[in-house]
């Protein structure tokens, strides 16, 4: 087990490499599994050339890539999905927006049409984004177990009964079960969020009908903190929305000390919160604004919504939920 985890650490790590670069230039499927399965593999097995045979059975190698291929590819889209995370987003937003249809990805790739080899390039995102994701971890689970093999150069013969296998252990029956229990958990995932991504498909663009969407969520709003830090007056939870556009909102505190402005991106809308006075009719910022999020409900029924603070203590995401208010704004809550 001594070169077990940290092989698995050398996954996580050209993983997440690979995600930040990928957040910085564009996806190559298949390709990234290929070169980096390969490196890996051929790597790991030339540093274990002094182990005895013994020590890497077939069931080990094979242990190893089926740990290998997971923690690849958690690594490898979460530090994606963190590079491309900016103000109010969630660490794992974009491979929601991304999976969920409501955002494309850049990528490159090679393939072979006859006998002759061809580059393809374009945007993928749904369905297609999931299943290219698992086929380029399927290629590095592939490339690192063939690799590992030749970086090894031994013959790796059914070790002599009563011998010491160090690695031979991960392939026990609980093992195996919990890692059966794990791609079929994670399998499952994917295919409800393929299902997901097809039924609701990606959101409508610039067009009358979306205008008319927005239309059932203008009107006063109640506001409720999960724990109360922002909106700290009964005034500054009362807020009264408007369409702005076809796709942007507006809204302003029946107390006159916010009001925010948002736009849609993909599932959710984005923008900033500010703070202000009014003055008669007339409502004048002090300077403060903080990136703000949105979630509306697609019946209208209710709203989700962040704001993120900047504190010397690092940053903070006061979440709160929104209820359509018809009764008089100045009444009691």
């Amino acid at each position: 087990m001594k070169r077990f985890f940290p092989a698995l650490g050398a996954c996580a790590l050209v993983g997440g490499l690979l995600g930040v670069l990928r957040a910085e230039t564009l996806a190559f499927p298949g390709l990234q599994g290929m070169v980096a399965g390969s490196l890996l593999g051929y790597a790991l097995g030339w540093n274990a050339r002094g182990d005895a045979p013994v020590c890497w059975p077939f069931r080990a190698r094979l242990a190893l890539v089926l740990c290998a291929i997971p923690t690849y590819l958690a690594f490898h889209l979460g530090a994606f999905s963190f590079a491309l995370a900016r103000g109010a987003d969630s660490p794992f937003f974009w491979l929601e927006e991304i999976a969920g249809g409501f955002h494309k990805e850049a990528f490159f790739s090679l393939g072979m049409t006859g006998p002759l080899y061809r580059t393809f390039h374009g945007v993928m995102t749904g369905g297609g984004w999931i299943f290219f994701n698992l086929l380029d971890g399927i290629f590095f689970g592939v490339f690192l177990l063939i690799l590992l093999g030749v970086g090894l150069g031994q013959r790796f013969e059914r070790p002599a009964e009563g011998a010491e296998t160090e690695m031979a252990s991960p392939l026990s029956c609980p093992f195996l079960t919990v890692m059966a229990c794990a791609y079929l958990v994670l399998g499952s995932a994917g295919l409800w969020k393929l299902w997901h991504a097809v039924e609701v498909g990606p959101p409508p663009s610039f067009n009358p009908a979306s205008w008319r969407a927005l239309e059932r969520y203008a009107g006063p709003w109640r506001l409720v903190e999960e724990v109360p830090a922002i909106f700290r007056a009964s005034g500054d939870r009362l807020f009264f929305l408007r369409v702005a556009g076809f796709e942007d909102l507006t809204g302003q505190s029946a107390s006159g000390r916010f009001s925010f402005s948002v736009t849609r991106r993909g599932s959710t809308y984005q923008g900033l919160l500010y703070t202000g006075r009014r003055d008669g009719k007339t409502w004048h910022p002090s300077g403060g604004a903080y990136p703000l999020r949105l979630r509306l409900a697609p019946d209208a029924s209710f709203l989700e919504g962040a704001v993120t603070l900047f504190t010397v203590f690092g940053r903070r995401d006061g979440r709160f939920r929104g209820y359509p208010r018809s009764e008089d704004p100045g009444g009691g809550e």
